[in-house]
């Protein structure tokens, strides 16, 4: 009875639709030519449902993306009542090709289902010349179960960032020294304590663990005595940075975070305990991908420290609840890809969470300028609404709170790197080339600020002034020879 009943559901959508739905037309994926794939297909179509189970089960393993494979598997599924799992099969199929006509089937697969399974309508819909709406489907399946949250602004620049949850587990490194009074045991505990929290949240996707070895590690704990305690010319500095987190990229790979706490506040004292675990759970938020802050004071994420007189008060809210959630669930724009994943990655309905590029970059201006009220005497606020105003391509409004942040704070290294990027994407040379050679002398192990400037004075024609970058970098980082690009660079002005 069952069999019957739901078949005669799957079929009426103003046209007729039959059970085992239009396969042909998602013969698109190169993988059907497998062998277990073509033992599958003829059993299934002999009516042979626990062989060609038994086939496509192998056949989705040897090639993951095989949605034909998957959508064969997900009718025997259905033919042996096994309802859930075939819905599971419909889901994988819209990750794996979102705007295919498999997906769309699949989509139609689990309305359907689902409105057996419990007698309700599901949160698709079914247009009224029969055809299913695929974005807000799709919308509706990353969102479900998901309550307020803002992952609008956790976005950097309207793309999401977060680790691969195929690379599991992220590996955390301490720059820890037992021997400086001012870091207290505490502090790793603290650390510790904060990634179980926000990983608890992931549907059991994120993993972390603690390396030894600095080189190995995804996100870099570095404890300092001060991060900016320098106050504006003339005045006290009344608030300052507890916790500073950076992420470092490379041509749209994710290479690592770091996080630097201040050891001590403003006037030397040493932090409470609470005081410290409130900054590292907000810090760490940032280090597994929300790369902005909420607007809403009871939020982790929010901007301004929290303060707690006990643990208990300290606690993730909702909203930072859901928004870590639905974070993991999104595709990656920027990752800790390996090279095929990054030439593959399709992150289009991404946008239909994220909503309109214009409104989003424009929500984020508003949130910059509110932070600059709250904190005008920080680098980071001024820094914040200069990139603000970048990712809007206003940039001479960009390059002046640059500016202003460098003001507050010369040795603000994101500030002087945006600045310098701007300038560069301003056409405006000479002054990215000031900006790259300050950085490069204030960091010679980081490259690719000496890259940058030797390609600036290549693109000049200024040789001399490019051999002299070449030669520093060489000389106060003797792994620059390493690197392809140095050596290609010494090679070519060799020439002159």
């Amino acid at each position: 009875m069952l069999r019957r009943n739901l078949k005669k559901i799957m079929i009426n959508f103003g046209k007729k639709i039959a059970l085992f739905i239009l396969l042909s037309a998602v013969y698109q994926n190169a993988a059907i030519a497998l062998p277990y794939y073509e033992a599958a297909k003829q059993a299934y179509n002999n009516k042979n449902y626990e062989v060609a189970e038994a086939y496509f089960k192998q056949a989705i393993k040897d090639s993951p993306e095989n949605i034909t494979a998957r959508y064969y598997y997900a009718q025997i599924l259905i033919q042996q009542e096994q309802l859930k799992k075939a819905q599971e099969e419909y889901k994988k199929i819209i990750e794996i090709a979102p705007f295919s006509e498999a997906a769309k089937l699949s989509i139609m697969g689990i309305v359907q289902v689902q409105d057996y399974i419990d007698n309700r309508h599901s949160n698709y819909r079914v247009n009224s010349d029969g055809k299913v709406n695929l974005n807000n489907a799709l919308k509706a399946e990353l969102m479900k179960g998901i309550g307020d949250n803002y992952i609008e602004v956790a976005a950097m620049k309207g793309q999401i960032t977060r680790w691969n949850v195929n690379k599991m587990p992220i590996n955390i490194f301490y720059a820890y020294n037992k021997k400086d009074p001012t870091h207290k045991p505490f502090f790793l505990a603290a650390v510790q304590r904060s990634f179980n929290l926000w990983a608890k949240h992931t549907e059991g996707k994120l993993k972390v663990k603690t390396t030894n070895k600095r080189d190995e590690a995804q996100v870099v704990i570095i404890f300092k005595s001060g991060i900016d305690n320098k106050a504006p010319a003339g005045k006290k500095k009344k608030k300052f940075i507890s916790g500073l987190t950076t992420p470092h990229i490379k041509n749209g790979v994710l290479e690592y975070f770091d996080i630097m706490f201040s050891t001590l506040k403003i006037d030397g004292s040493p932090y409470l305990e609470t005081e410290f675990y409130a900054t590292a759970l907000h810090e760490v938020g940032h280090a597994l991908g929300i790369m902005g802050h909420s607007s809403v004071k009871g939020d982790i994420m929010y901007p301004v420290a929290h303060n707690a007189k006990d643990f208990s008060s300290i606690k993730l809210s909702e909203r930072d609840i859901n928004t870590i959630k639905l974070l993991y669930r999104m595709d990656a724009d920027i990752s800790n890809f390996d090279s095929d994943e990054l030439a593959k990655k399709d992150t289009k309905k991404n946008d239909l969470v994220l909503g309109d590029e214009e409104n989003r970059l424009k929500s984020k201006l508003e949130e910059a300028k509110q932070y600059v009220k709250t904190a005008p005497d920080h680098a980071i606020s001024w820094t914040s609404l200069g990139t603000a105003f970048y990712s809007l391509k206003k940039f001479p409004q960009a390059i002046k709170n640059f500016k202003r942040a460098l003001n507050l704070d010369p040795d603000f290294t994101s500030a002087r790197e945006q600045l310098a990027h701007t300038y560069l994407v301003s056409k405006d040379i000479i002054n990215a080339i000031r900006q790259y050679d300050i950085l490069s002398k204030k960091h010679p192990r980081e490259l690719n600020y000496s890259k940058n400037l030797i390609k600036l004075y290549i693109k000049q024609k200024d040789y001399l002034n490019a051999k002299g970058a070449a030669n520093k970098t060489i000389k106060s980082n003797p792994n620059a020879l390493k690197d392809a690009e140095i050596i290609k660079f010494v090679e070519e002005l060799k020439k002159y």
